[in-house]
């Protein structure tokens, strides 16, 4: 009995000491837990850059070591000396204004500002500056403060005082100043993913990424249906091999390693106006509209254009999406295609072999009757399968030179493409895990976890 009892004791301090450990770990910064800094380093200031932070304009504070979360940020001051001057190579130039530049992501290039910092007291001079009110917060890595309370094309200085706290205890000895611009912001606009499935009957939006532009004019066209293998085999497959123009008037060259390419096939971001015009046989246009977007100044947004209540683009198919600004003209559109259907399409690839399921996007249902095929990069089919009642087509062999799987059932398509990563996460702001000499693993019997 009293062994049961020391036992059960001890379990309770385990657990306790865990329970413990972990809050502690959660209480540092990220970026300073487990982080092995020697107790007698110093803490300074490296720089003061200019930066984005969540698609805004930001001033970003680097430290030699991570600071403390308990560290006093009302020792971090702002103050604005005035709007930036602009470089002297683009003074020379005459700088860029409204209507100068022609840019594939929209609006003119402003200005360019010089981007030198100086840390000299006697330059970052603050007797004619105005101290203006900034949020600073210490950022993922702990070595880092920031603050987004900065306007474009501004000159700023920053005054750190001393008595900044590190994780081992060291506190900044003296102050440091920092003098610099802020960037100026560039009027852009594009579509925010590179080639969208958009659910029949229940997507969001098509995504579009702005900055500066408060709206956007688009058309969209509608690949016929005679014409989706060709469009597959022209826009979505890998090039062919010839290179003089074909019916449609693409032509297909070589890059500097002497294969054939085709630079427009894909039909993502800015696109020639001469390269969309070889969709007219291909394609009808069906719908164009002026949307509004988010209105936020000189940040970077994302606005989910509503093609769900659009009656002409509820037909599943293959869409193209030709963006551009009112009353902007230029050489380029922000382009990207789209297709809208229920089909599910999973595909689990082995060495040899290979299944593929299909199911309602809208019900989760297994699709039966589905035909699933393989397709090369001339867009020949190599292997064709029809789902059974469970939605799933066998491959007891696999071919090794495809590169769609493609699914159609009446006019629905759904399309992965094999030479792509299996999973895509670029458009994702994904950072990965800052490092940390010792990683806490723990583990526990099945009773002690429920």
């Amino acid at each position: 009995m009293q062994k049961n009892i020391l036992g059960w004791v001890a379990g309770v301090v385990v657990i306790l000491a865990v329970t413990v450990g972990g809050w502690a770990l959660l209480q540092k910064p990220q970026g300073a837990a487990d982080e092995a800094i020697p107790a007698d380093a110093k803490l300074a200031v490296i720089d003061v850059a200019n930066r984005e932070v969540d698609g805004a304009p930001a001033l970003i504070a680097t430290f030699s070591i991570p600071l403390s979360s308990r560290s006093d940020l009302k020792g971090v001051h702002l103050y604005e000396v005035g709007p930036a001057a602009a470089t002297q190579k683009a003074a020379d130039e005459g700088g860029m204004g409204e209507g100068d530049a022609d840019e594939g992501e929209g609006e003119s290039t402003p200005a360019a500002v010089d981007d030198k910092v100086s840390s000299s007291v006697t330059d970052a001079d603050i007797k004619n500056a105005k101290e203006v009110k900034a949020s600073w917060k210490i950022g993922a890595n702990a070595r880092l403060v920031e603050t987004t309370d900065v306007k474009p094309a501004f000159r700023y200085i920053v005054r750190i005082d001393p008595g900044m706290t590190a994780t081992n205890g060291a506190t900044l000895a003296g102050e440091a100043r920092f003098e610099l611009n802020v960037a100026s912001v560039s009027p852009a606009y594009y579509f925010a993913s590179n080639g969208t499935v958009l659910p029949a009957k229940q997507n969001g939006g098509l995504p579009v990424t702005t900055v500066n532009v408060p709206e956007v004019d688009i058309e969209f066209l509608r690949i016929r249906d005679d014409q989706v293998g060709t469009f597959m085999d022209r826009v979505i497959a890998p090039v062919r091999k010839h290179h003089s123009p074909d019916d449609f008037g693409w032509i297909w060259e070589e890059d500097n390693q002497g294969k054939p390419y085709n630079y427009y096939r894909t039909f993502k971001g800015a696109v020639y106006g001469n390269d969309l015009d070889t969709l007219h046989r291909m394609s009808q246009s069906v719908f164009t509209a002026r949307f509004l977007t988010e209105q936020k100044q000189n940040k970077r947004s994302v606005t989910f254009i509503p093609v769900e209540d659009v009656k002409e683009l509820q037909e599943p198919g293959i869409y193209v999406a030709v963006m551009t600004q009112p009353g902007r003209f230029r050489f380029e559109y922000q382009t990207t295609y789209f297709y809208v259907s229920d089909l599910g399409l999973h595909a689990r690839t082995f060495e040899n072999s290979a299944d593929a399921y299909v199911s309602s996007l809208l019900t989760g249902k297994a699709l039966s009757g589905v035909e699933v095929s393989w397709m090369d990069q001339d867009g020949k089919v190599l292997l064709r399968q029809t789902t059974d009642g469970d939605g799933h087509a066998a491959f007891t062999e696999r071919p090794k030179n495809a590169h769609l799987l493609v699914a159609k059932k009446d006019k629905q398509v759904s399309i992965l493409a094999l030479k792509e990563p299996a999973l895509d996460l670029s458009e994702f702001d994904t950072q990965g895990l800052i490092y940390k000499p010792v990683h806490l693993f723990p583990y526990a019997g099945r009773d002690l976890f429920r």
